[in-house]
């Protein structure tokens, strides 16, 4: 019988994750050309969890950073937070800024 593979329990703060952010989860690893097992060795999770978070509807899990980490994403956390900022801000600013925003954001990440 095959020795099965350690993983370590996941820790961290509990987290909700949407259908939109599973989907982006599944387009990085298309483009990576993972599937399920490699995400959740890159993860240090268990095969099974990452099943868990791919089941329908909204999934609490503990590994959130983990999966920005294995994809090279920004940190959960910075990003929530970054994304906050601007929807706090965003009323305030002029069409004219926010056509600028946009553009500065489409301009830094087309660049390799």
């Amino acid at each position: 019988m095959a020795k099965r593979e350690r993983h370590d329990h996941p820790s961290g703060p509990l987290e909700t994750v949407d259908e939109i952010w599973k989907a982006r989860v599944r387009a990085a690893m298309d483009e990576l050309g993972w599937d399920q097992k490699d995400l959740a060795t890159k993860c240090s999770v268990s095969p099974a969890s990452i099943t868990n978070l791919f089941k329908p509807g909204p999934r609490q899990i503990r590994f959130k950073s983990a999966v920005h980490r294995a994809l090279k994403w920004p940190d959960a956390n910075k990003l929530d937070d970054g994304l906050r900022r601007i929807s706090d801000n965003w009323r305030h600013l002029s069409e004219a800024q926010r056509d600028a925003i946009l553009a500065l954001v489409d301009s830094v990440a087309s660049k390799p």
